[in-house]
């Protein structure tokens, strides 16, 4: 085979274990979660919130602001990978005119199916089981299959399925997730008063829902001095998620925090609930990366390994039909029989 025809079969090889490598190894790394992860979303809605300092001074009319506008800040990023486990943070912050809250976690998260993973050495995290911050990679649309985990109750709830709709231009999974219980999250329970002075339970009565009225006050006298408090919350989360990339696109959330009288088990009062929906702003920005990402994801799993291995083919098949040409034969004329070869100059 002459030169020039291996020359043209070793490029083709090459694209074709490039198309190989680009399908079969580069195109599964982009489908885990990224090492530079780092969005911002912000949602917007109404909620009561419960100012602890005024209700335990005895300032019961302002100690709780009902119905106010409300904004939830989320920023979620990761700050280190190891292999297929990253370390993810889920800061969110509640903003109102009647106080600010932060409630930050720290996960470690396994980068393909999005849940719990063994933590990197050294590195602190929460505790937890199932889904934070997505879903994974090609999600299914059915019920059952995933768990999320609700932080006010550090309990993983199940996922359901509700149905596929439209996001600015996408196709997402709508699924729905509700948590219920006490009240767990430590840096929920630590902005929260443990107990209350009874002396305040006359002021705070006709702040009540009416039966709530009816049961306690017959009960008031007989309680202690320092009534214990104990919380339970109560959250649906409803999440709009990328049907080809996991991502959220969209979502709702719904939470009620209640206080209660632990000696009688009676619910007293709502004293966090909010109620936000994402900004359209942030829905917008999550559908336009997905696009690109859903873009990005076509050329590495189909057209660029596609045009790689169909230009390999090409050179290699070239190459083989240049090798096997014969090489011209000198004519008659050139060099007649018996004739000496001409001198080179």
């Amino acid at each position: 085979m002459r030169r020039s025809g291996w020359v043209l079969v070793g490029l083709g090889v090459l694209l074709i274990v490039a198309a190989a490598i680009l399908r079969f190894v580069v195109a599964p790394n982009a489908t885990k979660l990224p090492s530079d992860t780092d969005t911002s979303t912000t949602y917007s809605g109404t909620g009561s919130v419960l100012n602890a300092a005024a209700l335990q001074s005895g300032d019961v009319a302002n100690a709780l602001a009902r119905n106010i506008p409300v904004t939830l800040d989320r920023h979620v990023f990761v700050s280190q990978t190891d292999g297929n486990t990253a370390i993810v943070h889920d800061d969110l912050t509640l903003k109102s005119q009647a106080a600010s809250l932060d409630d930050n976690h720290t996960y470690a998260v396994n980068r393909t199916t999005l849940n719990e993973a063994t933590p990197i050495q050294g590195v602190q995290v929460e505790d937890h089981q199932g889904l934070t911050i997505s879903l994974p990679f090609d999600p299914e649309p059915k019920s059952g299959v995933y768990k999320y985990w609700d932080t006010p109750t550090r309990t993983a709830v199940p996922v359901n399925y509700i149905g596929t709709e439209k996001r600015q231009g996408r196709d997402t999974y709508h699924y729905q997730a509700i948590a219920a219980g006490p009240l767990t999250n430590p840096s929920l329970q630590q902005r929260l008063p443990s107990s209350l002075p009874r002396t305040l339970a006359p002021r705070l009565l006709p702040l009540l829902p009416a039966e709530t009225q009816l049961r306690l006050a017959p009960l008031v006298s007989a309680l202690p001095e320092q009534i214990p408090l104990s919380y339970t919350a109560t959250s649906t989360y409803d999440v709009w998620a990328d049907s080809e990339l996991g991502a959220p696109i969209d979502t709702k959330i719904n939470r009620t925090i209640v206080a209660n009288v632990s000696a009688v088990s009676i619910p007293l009062i709502p004293v966090l609930t909010i109620d936000v929906s994402e900004d359209q702003a942030s829905v917008q920005a999550a559908a336009d990366k997905a696009s690109s990402a859903s873009t990005r994801l076509s050329w590495l799993e189909d057209w660029g390994p596609l045009l790689l291995l169909i230009g390999g083919l090409v050179l290699a098949a070239l190459g083989l039909l240049l090798g096997r040409r014969k090489p011209p034969q000198a004519t008659a004329e050139e060099h007649p029989v018996g004739a000496a070869p001409r001198a080179p100059y």
